[in-house]
C-alpha cells in the first residue's frame, strides 16, 4: 500500500485532495445547493417602470369627481385605485405591485356598492404584459443583484409585501435559507399592512428572478440640475479612518472602506452595510451610503446610521472644501482659461466647467452639464444608478467667473 501511494504524483493527489474538499465547501455555500421546488407563481424575468406615475380618471367621470380622484391619488406610489360609493364612502390604496389588487384593496375599504372611478399606473405601464412588476421599493433592496455564482428569490404577498432570499456561493444555507429568509420578510411586511379584510390578502410566494427589464422612461439629461454653493477649494492626498461615535465598533472594517476622500459607511443594528465608493463632500458620501443601506435593511432592522468617515488629513483650511488631487487640477485648468465661465462638482466628486459664454447664467448652466455628462461615465455613479437608486443632489457650483 505505501509503495502505491509512493508511485502518486503529488500534484494529482492535491486535486484529488482539493476535489474531496471543495465539492462538500461549494454544497455548503449554496452553489450546488438541492434546487427550489417549483415556485407556486411563475418568476423569471420582472419589470420596473420606475417611480413616475400617471393618474387615470374613468371615462365621463363629472370634472369634479375627475379632480377629487386626481388630489386623492396624486403624489401616490405605483398601482393605485380611488372607489367611490353611498353616502360619500370612498375607498383609496396605493403602492400594490399589481392593478388588481389596488383595486381590490380599494373596493374594500370604501364597502358595499362602490365603484372604481380612478386608476393610478406606473408611466408606459403596458397592460398586455404579464410578466410581475417591481414596485420602487423592492427594486431599490435588488441592489447587487449579479455577483458571481448566486441565485435570487423574490417572495410576494398582500397588495406590496416582498422579501428577498439569495443562494449561492458565499452564501450559507443555499436555497432552504433564501427562502426562509425572503418569506419571513415578506409575511412580516404582509402582517404590517393595513388590510381591509383578512381573506383578501394573498400568502406570500417565492419567484425565481433571472432578470430585471427596466422600462423606465428616459431622463432627459439637460439642463442638468444645480445649486450654487461658492467655495474654495484644497486638494488632499490622504486620509483617516473614523468612527463615529455611539456607531457599533468593528476593529476590521477600516481594510473595506475605500481610502478615498469624503466616503463612508452606514449600517443597521450593525448587520448590513454600504459604503460610497467615492463622494464629492462629506454630506454626500453619507448620502450615498445611507441610500444603499436602507435599501439593503430587513424590515426588523433599524434604519441605517453612518457608522464610519473617511477624513482629509490634515484637515483642509477653514471654510474651505478638500477634494482629490486630480479634481483640483481640473480646477487649476479651469482657471487658467478666459470669458464668463463656472466650475461644478457632484457628489460623485466628478466635475465639469465653462468658459467663454455669453453670460454668468450660461455660463453656470453649462458647468452644470458637463459636471452630470462626466458623472454618469463613472463607476461611482452606475454602481448607484444600477441598483434603482436615485440620489437627490445635483451638482454644485462653487466657482463663477463674470468675465
Amino acid at each position: 500500500m505505501k509503495s502505491r501511494l509512493k508511485s502518486i504524483d503529488p500534484q494529482l493527489l492535491l486535486v484529488i485532495i482539493a476535489c474531496a474538499l471543495g465539492v462538500p465547501a461549494l454544497y455548503f455555500l449554496g452553489y450546488w445547493a438541492p434546487q427550489a421546488e417549483p415556485a407556486p407563481e411563475r418568476g423569471g424575468a420582472f419589470l420596473y417602470y420606475g417611480e413616475e406615475g400617471h393618474t387615470l380618471p374613468t371615462p365621463g367621470l363629472a370634472p369634479s369627481a375627475a379632480d377629487v380622484t386626481r388630489a386623492a391619488l396624486r403624489d401616490t406610489d405605483y398601482f393605485g385605485a380611488f372607489a367611490i360609493g353611498p353616502q360619500g364612502r370612498t375607498g383609496l390604496w396605493t403602492g400594490a405591485r399589481t392593478l388588481s389588487l389596488a383595486r381590490s384593496y380599494a373596493l374594500a375599504r370604501c364597502g358595499d356598492g362602490c365603484g372604481v372611478v380612478a386608476e393610478r399606473v406606473p408611466a408606459g405601464w403596458d397592460r398586455t404584459r404579464s410578466e410581475p412588476v417591481l414596485t420602487p421599493a423592492m427594486a431599490r433592496n435588488a441592489a447587487g443583484l449579479s455577483p458571481p455564482f448566486t441565485h435570487h428569490l423574490v417572495v410576494v404577498g398582500g397588495a406590496n409585501a416582498w422579501g428577498y432570499g439569495v443562494a449561492g456561493l458565499g452564501r450559507s444555507g443555499g436555497w432552504r435559507t433564501a427562502r426562509q429568509q425572503g418569506l419571513a420578510d415578506c409575511e412580516l411586511r404582509r402582517a404590517a399592512e393595513p388590510t381591509p379584510a383578512p381573506d383578501l390578502s394573498p400568502p406570500c410566494l417565492y419567484l425565481r428572478l433571472t432578470e430585471i427589464i427596466d422600462l423606465r422612461p428616459r431622463p432627459r439629461l439637460y439642463p442638468a440640475p444645480y445649486e450654487v454653493g461658492l467655495t474654495d477649494l484644497a486638494p488632499v492626498a490622504a486620509t483617516r479612518l473614523v468612527r463615529v461615535p455611539g456607531a457599533p465598533f468593528d476593529p476590521l472594517y477600516g481594510s473595506f472602506l475605500p481610502a478615498r476622500l469624503h466616503v463612508a459607511r452606514a449600517t443597521a443594528d450593525g448587520w448590513t452595510d454600504a459604503s460610497a465608493s467615492r463622494a464629492g463632500w462629506p454630506e454626500a458620501g453619507d448620502a450615498i451610503a445611507l441610500l444603499r443601506c436602507n435599501a439593503a435593511r430587513r424590515p426588523q432592522e433599524s434604519p441605517c446610521v453612518v457608522s464610519h468617515r473617511q477624513l482629509p488629513d490634515p484637515p483642509p483650511p477653514d471654510g474651505a472644501l478638500a477634494v482629490p488631487p486630480d479634481l483640483y487640477e481640473g480646477y487649476l485648468a479651469w482657471q487658467q482659461t478666459e470669458g464668463p465661465g463656472a466650475f461644478a462638482i457632484s457628489p460623485y466628486a466628478t466635475w465639469g466647467s465653462s468658459s467663454g459664454m455669453k453670460d454668468r447664467q450660461a455660463a453656470i448652466q453649462r458647468a452644470a452639464d458637463w459636471c452630470w455628462y462626466n458623472t454618469r461615465r463613472t463607476y461611482a455613479y452606475r454602481s448607484v444608478r444600477s441598483e434603482f437608486l436615485t440620489l437627490d443632489m445635483p451638482c454644485r457650483i462653487v466657482a463663477i467667473r463674470d468675465r
